[in-house]
């Protein structure tokens, strides 16, 4: 079975270094990074930069690429990887294969609204214990497949249900440090994650 890996950096440890961190980012990183206003977004952009930088090599805007939809790549091709940043960490999928992950603090309310981003069988599946770990199970599943497919929400169209393996995405959920932490490959993965 394939393994996806997932490297995860706790943006707090950062605090307090940020004008040290700033040249490992590509200049594109580096200024959405010092665009944010909020500190703890700030540390999460550049937590995400270093993941790429450290763990992918990557230096410069070059080293990427994206498709139609806004999805980076590797400008030398593989591995694939996904970001994301929540909480207060950011997170690294790395694959030999389309991968995308999502990471949300774990919390008991949740937007009303996202109810209708999801299908009707996933509606019942959440209604059976409506509760905060069971909604961001299928948040985070629904983001790491459109990211893993590569479109993200700009198309919303999907041929999937969240709460089942398969057809065509499988999924891996776990909690860590207060986040819901999902990962969607189209075939069955080992996870492994590594704190960085």
């Amino acid at each position: 079975m394939d393994t996806v890996t997932v490297y995860l950096l706790n943006a707090k440890t950062l605090a307090g270094r940020e004008e040290a961190c700033l040249p490992l980012l590509t200049p594109e990183r580096r200024r959405a990074a010092e665009n944010r206003r909020h500190e703890s977004a700030r540390l999460r952009a550049i937590a995400a930069g270093l993941l790429l930088h450290d763990v992918l090599g990557v230096r410069d805007d070059a080293d990427l690429v994206c498709n139609e939809f806004g999805k980076p790549a590797l400008a030398a091709g593989r591995p694939w990887f996904n970001l994301s940043d929540g909480g207060d960490w950011a997170a690294l999928a790395v694959a030999d294969f389309p991968v995308g992950v999502d990471l949300e603090p774990l919390r008991e309310d949740w937007p009303a609204g996202l109810r209708r981003c999801f299908l009707p069988e996933e509606l019942a599946w959440l209604d059976e214990a409506p509760t905060g770990e069971r909604f961001f199970t299928l948040w985070t599943r629904l983001e790491a497949a459109l990211k893993a497919r590569g479109t993200g929400f700009a198309r919303r169209e999907r041929d999937f249900s969240l709460p089942e393996d398969g057809k065509p995405w499988y999924f891996r959920n776990i909690v860590h440090a207060g986040c819901m932490l999902a990962v969607a490959a189209p075939a069955p993965f080992g996870l492994r994650l590594t704190e960085h």
